[in-house]
C-alpha cells in the first residue's frame, strides 16, 4: 500500500524521517515478556512471593513502584539499544542477541507462573 512503513520502520507521519529496527519482530516480544515480568513480579509479590533477583529485590524495596519501572524501563531500553549496536556491526550476532534476550526475559516470568502455582 503506498505511504505504508514497512516492516521494521516506524513513521511519525508526513514529512517526518523513518527509523529502521534491526529485529521488531523481536523487540516486541522482548518488551512484551519485559512488561509481564513487572506484572507477574507484582503479582507473586502480592501473594508472599519473594523476587529472586538481588538486584532487583534491592530496587523494589527502596524504590518502591516508580523506582521498580524506572528500573526495568532502563534495562529494556539499555538492551534494545545494545542489541541495535550490535545488529549494526553484524546481522548475524545481533540476531543472536536480540534472540537470546527474549528467551532470557522469558525465564523470569515462566518461574512466576510457576511460583504461583
Amino acid at each position: 500500500m503506498a505511504g505504508e512503513a514497512n516492516p521494521g520502520q516506524f513513521s511519525a507521519g508526513a514529512g517526518t524521517a523513518v527509523v529502521e529496527v534491526a529485529f521488531p519482530r523481536l523487540y516486541t516480544w522482548f518488551v512484551f515478556l519485559a512488561a509481564m515480568d513487572v506484572m507477574m513480579t507484582a503479582i507473586v509479590l502480592h501473594f508472599g512471593g519473594f523476587e529472586a533477583n538481588a538486584l532487583a529485590a534491592w530496587v523494589i524495596e527502596h524504590g518502591d513502584k516508580w523506582g521498580t519501572l524506572g528500573f526495568k524501563f532502563a534495562i529494556v531500553a539499555l538492551v534494545l539499544c545494545l542489541c541495535e549496536w550490535v545488529g549494526r556491526l553484524d546481522r548475524g550476532a545481533g540476531l543472536r542477541l536480540a534472540t537470546a534476550v527474549v528467551v532470557i526475559q522469558s525465564l523470569p516470568v515462566l518461574a512466576a507462573f510457576l511460583q504461583l502455582g
